[in-house]
């Protein structure tokens, strides 16, 4: 932030923060603005677009513009993307179902199935910040309830210190250093039970 004296006395601007934001390269970005039912590959400018989503567990598709999870239900699933750094500025809308047992958000820093970090959104606890390592799932952070349903999620994954922000906060509401899999550089999408909730407006930039 930049503090500036005007006639008023001090204003806080946000001119630095933008800044910073705005220098980072743009890896890969997807809109999913496509006829569907296939999930097919990214729609963006970014260094590694177009490239085919990989479907790591569940059936993934794009419907009425957005990215949809087609099941089965009650899975853990997966959709990535090879994005080339593990150090990374990610981020994705979330239009989460306000049914019990549903959650969604991004999954990074994946090696495979049993090893991986994610960030979710739940209806029944809010924001959670998971390790897997081996296949076991450690929780590392998490907010206790208020986050919305519809919101935008966005990840920063630099080195061991994971940032996770809802919406358009510029405060974290979860920092941890206890990463997992610091050199993997595949990320993307996470689900749970969401056969009625959507995403859409992938983004992801170096740091």
């Amino acid at each position: 932030m930049v503090c500036e004296r005007g006639g008023q006395g001090v204003r806080v601007t946000r001119s630095v923060f933008n800044h910073r934001r705005s220098a980072r390269t743009l890896i890969s970005s997807d809109s999913f603005n496509r006829p569907g039912p296939a999930v097919g590959s990214t729609d963006g400018s970014g260094l590694i677009d177009p490239t085919a989503w990989t479907q790591q567990i569940g059936s993934w598709g794009v419907s009425t513009n957005l990215l949809t999870f087609n099941g089965p239900g009650t899975i853990t699933a997966l959709l990535t993307l090879p994005l080339l750094f593990a150090d990374i500025d990610m981020q994705i809308a979330l239009h989460i179902a306000n049914v019990a047992g549903e959650s969604a958000g991004l999954v990074f820093r994946y090696k495979d199935t049993s090893n991986y970090m994610f960030a979710r959104i739940t209806t029944a606890t809010g924001l959670q910040l998971f390790k897997r390592v081996a296949g076991v799932n450690t929780q590392l952070g998490a907010t206790v309830g208020g986050v919305p349903l519809v919101t935008t999620m966005r990840v920063v994954a630099s080195g061991p210190v994971i940032q996770v922000y809802v919406g358009n906060l510029d405060v974290p509401l979860i920092t941890q250093s206890s990463a997992a899999n610091q050199g993997e550089t595949i990320g993307g999408a996470y689900a749970n039970n969401n056969n009625a909730t959507s995403w859409d407006n992938w983004r992801a930039y170096t740091i």
